[in-house]
């Protein structure tokens, strides 16, 4: 859980630095990491034993996760 968080972390600082710097956000560590809480989440939800508050956080960080990915897409040079 640390290593998911860890990821999440530095993906969602990726794309506030490159927002900051006004540079198009590439999301790679940002797709990766809502990878990795997807799967986590799969398994948590799927296990009889996994804790509620457990899915609840993996929820938590991925909700924050699609937040950063909706921020990255305003930082990206204009497609039209």
């Amino acid at each position: 859980m640390t290593t998911l968080y860890t990821m999440a972390i530095n993906a969602i600082m990726e794309v506030l630095g490159q927002i900051a710097q006004k540079k198009p956000a590439t999301g790679a560590i940002l797709q990766q990491a809502l990878l990795k809480v997807e799967i986590a989440l799969d398994n948590a939800s799927t296990m009889p034993t996994a804790p509620a508050d457990k899915v609840a956080q993996l929820l938590h960080l991925r909700e924050q996760l699609l937040t950063a990915q909706k921020y990255s897409y305003h930082a990206q040079s204009c497609q039209y």
